[in-house]
């Protein structure tokens, strides 16, 4: 999450204006503090986003449980940088990944 698309401007919560700091969990009020709370706790110094990212499941037959979090993140992140685009909403978020993964019990091969 080094990048964000546009300049900074004023975040639509009102404290800050838009920025990886920011977008942080406890930072920006337009971002649910229940999705920031299903995403696995960083380590101190490393942005929680880059931090769940780097979490993800090498293998893709192993569904992650926060994934349906991070990708609602990061379309409010993505919402909040370019307000005058408007970003067709995933009424289910992770559901394709849901639904070819292997149930939890069942070994990969």
């Amino acid at each position: 999450m080094g990048w964000l698309p546009g300049k900074p401007h004023d975040c639509p919560c009102t404290r800050d204006h838009t920025s990886r700091r920011h977008f942080n969990k406890y930072e920006c009020e337009a971002i649910a503090t229940s999705l920031w709370n299903d995403l696995p706790a960083a380590p101190p110094d490393v942005h929680i986003i880059d931090h769940a990212i780097n979490e993800l499941p090498s293998n893709p037959q192993r569904y992650c449980p926060y994934w349906p979090s991070l990708l609602s993140i990061l379309w409010q992140v993505e919402c909040l940088v370019r307000p005058e685009i408007q970003f067709p909403e995933d009424l289910d978020p992770g559901a394709l990944w849901r639904t070819h993964s292997l149930p939890h019990n069942q070994p990969a091969s």
